[in-house]
């Protein structure tokens, strides 16, 4: 009962300052969009169909594939924080015991594995969402859109590297096919159409491989975190975290 107490006031002081952070970045948000003369606040607040006057269901697959980015966020942020509750509270009952160290680095090496794809995951939402390495990074920056791909594919690989153990404990089966994928949907990409696929053809191959790959490692990512999370319950069992 003591330890479940010390988890939930943990849990509210996060929320708490959690709270106060996100009323905190819309506010400055809101007043970034009132400040800037780029273009008419409407132009930022409203939604894209409304203003440019294209029918609804323009780029749904697309926003789909952003809401499925968000959600693997989510969930990997999520089992990051719990882990770290956890952590806490299995440190606080063993704090006295020969397996602090032990314990400690297997708690915080699971919540990094979980933050580190949350992150990647956010960053390819917002690069579907506002269209980074298309347009921005491009036009913006004059560097070609492989760029982006190769800085994506960097911070991937790493994450594969650093969290292998983890990663190769949890029959990773489905992010190995997320990722081949997304490989083949790039590879489309770069096809001329031809008379036996159409240019149609080849943007919904393409586009469909993406979504199904970004399915895929939304689907990987909730099923490992719920594993961590009832493995952490685990108390006897540390180890399990691997």
């Amino acid at each position: 009962m003591q330890r479940l107490s010390q988890q939930l006031s943990l849990a509210q002081s996060l929320y708490h300052r959690a709270l106060w952070v996100g009323c905190l970045v819309w506010l400055l948000l809101m007043v970034i969009v009132h400040q800037q003369s780029l273009a008419p606040i409407e132009y930022f607040t409203k939604d894209p169909a409304t203003i440019a006057h294209h029918p609804e269901y323009y780029g749904s697959l697309s926003n789909i594939g952003v809401l499925l980015w968000n959600a693997s966020a989510v969930v990997c942020f999520l089992g990051a924080l719990q882990l770290r509750i956890l952590g806490k509270n299995w440190l606080e009952k063993e704090r006295l015991g020969k397996n602090f160290d032990n314990i400690n680095a297997k708690y915080r090496n699971a919540s990094y594995f979980l933050m580190g794809f949350g992150l990647l995951s956010t960053v390819l939402c917002l690069d579907d969402l506002f269209l980074l390495h298309e347009s921005i990074i491009f036009n913006k920056f004059g560097l070609p859109e492989e760029a982006a791909f190769l800085a994506y594919a960097i911070a991937l690989i790493f994450l594969l590297v650093r969290f292998r153990k983890i990663l190769l404990k949890r029959s990773p089966i489905a992010l190995g096919a997320s990722l081949v994928l997304f490989a083949a949907s790039i590879g489309t990409d770069k096809l001329p159409p031809s008379a036996l696929v159409s240019e149609q053809d080849l943007y919904l191959i393409e586009d469909g491989m993406k979504l199904l790959a970004i399915f895929l490692w939304l689907s990987y990512f909730a099923w490992v975190t719920l594993e961590l999370m009832l493995d952490s319950l685990k108390l006897g069992k540390p180890s399990s975290l691997e």
